[in-house]
């Protein structure tokens, strides 16, 4: 009787332990692939050197092909109809042995596409994306739904290019990571400080200034001076008051003078300060700002027309000679409208401008910064059956030689070394196609765009063609980033409520400042008690406490 019981109690062990084992290989209900799963595929790989842990080239002896999703830059869609005809590519297929078919989507129909082929769970190898801001509840719901595998065991094992990067930069490891320590992707990166920017700024008519005797504004009142002078005093010498002393279109670029009051309108109005979330239409400055820029826009100190003008239209503005400052890239802007207007007036001369202060001597202490991770990164997904060489083909990435053939190109066509520094030749400065450099790069490498891999501040410099685009780069630089945001992941149960908040919120506050500054509703009748009243019914306080707790779980990282 005792021997039965004990064959019994036996019997009931092995089936719960083998119940437990065969769940514990299989997705969850939300699709969750298990750490095991992704561990079975790895060993399951095809490879020479598997495990080994070195980048030993090539990474395979067999035919292998595999599949990426990525969008297809602007740049290269000018020269090239996949990135297969890239020259680097062609160099990066013949060293590591591993083929690629590219898959990109129409341009413009990127996000569409991409939503299409999740739904359809017919998935590539790698998926090139900005996951924390483009996927619909963050990196880690993409996980738990079976599209992204965690990277860590991998790169531990296989990628030692990029182990080394993470171990020599922590804060990047931070950044790619999910709340629980999942890395997600492999990684665009802005590893050199003056890479973190700002990479937009203020822009000025400098031999406007000089024509009418002023300084380079510094302060918010000097602003104020300086646009008043280009409205009453004829810059462009017409005889006729055309000028339009600050231009701006339909997304009124005009907002980053807010980083006079310290917010800034990056990250849709987020910020922090000492790790405390602030929603910028919420603060005290904010009624600063909007009283500052109504007041600018009834004395005719911005386009009468800003809502209304688009890109073509503002365009126009400028290289009519009627706009005497703005805000945007040295590259789209100053540098191209240096081009287009130095024909008809060679004394043309645009400048960089520092980001404005409130009192003169002081620093400024926001504005367009970078984060060394802007979000895009190429992910691995459940689909991939060649794990070790999909790592290990992107890792040779993060070395010497495929960082420089991405970056650079072709030494001796695209570039020479000279004094130890890679230097593009005139194919690429001087293209005897006539192409713009950015597009005779895409010819030869990924410098002038973004895919996974680390960008080079040289080859950043060189892009400015222009001795004022570098010199505005400079001008515009701002050591402390302490208010702007590090990549949040918010949580998979909370985003879309946060989405529907903030939908409303975005819509509102939009208008309503729209509203403000153009006089539609007086500002010295404006209640903002009101105001903030009407952003709490909407629900803004839960979704500062969304982001607060994205935050402190960033922090805790």
């Amino acid at each position: 009787m005792m021997l039965k019981k004990v064959m019994a109690l036996l019997l009931a062990v092995v089936m719960v332990f083998t119940l437990a084992t065969a769940c514990g290989s299989k997705q969850d209900a939300q699709g969750e692939k298990t750490q095991e799963d992704s561990q079975k595929a790895q060993e399951g790989n095809n490879t020479d050197n598997a495990g080994s842990g070195e980048s030993t080239l090539p990474i395979t002896k067999d035919p292998l092909t595999l599949s990426c999703w990525t969008a297809l830059n602007a740049n290269a869609a000018a020269v090239v109809k996949d990135y297969s005809e890239i020259e680097a590519m062609k160099v990066i297929k013949e060293k590591t042995g591993i083929d690629v078919k590219w898959m990109h989507p129409p341009v413009g129909q990127e996000k569409e596409q991409f939503n299409l082929m999740i739904s359809t769970s017919d998935l590539p190898d790698v998926i090139e994306y900005n996951w924390p801001t483009d996927y619909s509840g963050g990196p880690q719901k993409a996980i738990q739904d079976g599209v992204l595998i965690p990277l860590n065991d991998l790169i531990d094992q296989y990628a030692p290019n990029f182990k080394k990067i993470l171990e020599e930069n922590p804060e990047v490891k931070k950044q790619i990571s999910t709340d629980n320590g999942d890395i997600y992707c492999f990684p665009y990166l802005y590893l050199d400080p003056k890479l973190e920017g700002p990479f937009q700024g203020f822009q000025i008519r400098e031999d406007w200034l000089k024509k009418l005797g002023l300084e380079m504004p510094s302060t918010i009142d000097d602003w104020y001076n300086v646009l008043t002078a280009f409205k009453k005093n004829d810059p462009n010498e017409n005889g006729e008051s055309d000028e339009i002393p600050f231009g701006a279109q339909k997304t009124p670029e005009f907002y980053w003078f807010m980083t006079t009051w310290g917010m800034t309108p990056q990250y849709t109005g987020w910020y922090r300060v000492n790790n405390e979330i602030k929603f910028v239409y919420l603060q005290p400055e904010y009624e600063e700002y909007l009283r500052t820029m109504a007041k600018w826009y009834k004395e005719g100190l911005i386009d009468p027309d800003f809502a209304i003008t688009d890109a073509k239209g503002f365009d126009s503005k400028v290289t009519t000679n009627k706009t005497g400052s703005y805000f945007g890239y040295p590259g789209s802007r100053l540098g191209r409208y240096m081009t287009l207007m130095e024909k008809e007036n060679p004394d043309i001369k645009l400048a960089g401008v520092p980001y404005p202060v409130l009192k003169t001597g002081d620093k400024p202490i926001v504005g367009h910064k970078n984060n060394m991770f802007t979000g895009l990164g190429a992910g691995l997904t459940p689909a991939n059956k060649h794990l070790a060489e999909t790592v290990k083909w992107l890792d040779y990435r993060y070395g010497e030689e495929g960082h420089m053939l991405l970056e650079y190109g072709i030494e001796g066509k695209s570039y020479t070394m000279k004094d130890g520094e890679p230097v593009y030749t005139e194919e690429i400065t001087k293209n005897p196609e006539g192409l713009a450099m950015a597009l005779a790069m895409a010819k030869y490498c990924t410098g002038s765009f973004n895919v996974a891999r680390v960008h080079d501040f040289e080859s950043e410099k060189q892009q400015q063609a222009r001795p004022e685009q570098v010199d505005a780069l400079n001008a515009w630089f701002i050591e402390s980033k302490d208010r702007n945001l590090p990549p949040l992941i918010l949580s998979p149960e909370n985003s879309q409520e946060y989405s529907n908040i903030m939908n409303e919120v975005t819509t509102f506050v939009t208008e309503t400042e729209t509203k403000v500054i153009m006089g539609a509703q007086p500002i010295e009748s404006f209640d903002f008690e009101q105001y903030r009243n009407t952003l709490k019914n909407m629900g803004i306080d839960q979704a500062i406490k969304t982001q607060q707790d994205a935050l402190d779980r960033y922090n805790k990282r």
